[in-house]
């Protein structure tokens, strides 16, 4: 959109309103805000769906296992979900982004929403678990991953993307917290 670098300092512009060239202005060092803000809106809504889509990952795998095996599988797991939850999700990314360091990778995988993902693929893999097509499925010898991920998952993508798609924007508050606080990209 411009010909500007985001870092570069004019200290003769120091803090100018909104003009031509500057939609936004600049601020006290001379930098164009507008640009600043693209770029800032890059890493966040980058990291948001990075982090979304990762952490969705990690629950419909926990969330197809609990499900399709039951017993104490499940017990297990969902106990290990509820641990998870127990716990503010901010303050649990805060000693994550600590202990992990600054950076845009570690603060990606630093996001714990999982859980609700989890809960949301194991209910539903207990409801279609007992369907015909699972069993037939199960009668005709097809390993239990075939019969979980290629039977009984893409039966479930439309609430799993819903899921997803509304996770972002709590994703992007998040890293925007940890930025804040000093634990956000480096």
């Amino acid at each position: 959109f411009t010909t500007l670098d985001y870092k570069a300092m004019d200290l003769s512009m120091g803090a100018t309103l909104p003009r031509a060239g500057h939609l936004f202005g600049s601020d006290q060092l001379g930098r164009d805000l507008f640009l600043r803000c693209m770029v800032g809106g890059r890493y966040s809504i980058f990291i948001g769906v990075t982090s979304a889509v990762s952490s969705a990952l990690i629950g419909v795998i926990i969330g197809a296992v609990a499900g399709y095996f039951g017993g104490k599988v499940d017990s297990i797991l969902i106990r290990i979900t509820e641990l998870f939850q127990t716990f503010p999700e901010l303050v649990l990314n805060m000693v994550l982004a600590a202990l992990l360091g600054r950076s845009m990778m570690n603060l990606i995988f630093t996001f714990t929403g999982w859980m609700s993902t989890a809960r949301l693929v194991r209910n539903e893999f207990l409801s279609l678990r007992s369907e015909t097509y699972v069993k037939v499925s199960e009668a005709f010898g097809m390993k239990k991953t075939h019969v979980m991920f290629r039977q009984i998952l893409p039966n479930i993508l439309t609430p799993i993307i819903v899921s997803v798609t509304a996770s972002i924007p709590g994703y992007i508050l998040s890293e925007a917290s940890l930025s804040f606080l000093g634990l956000g990209v480096g």
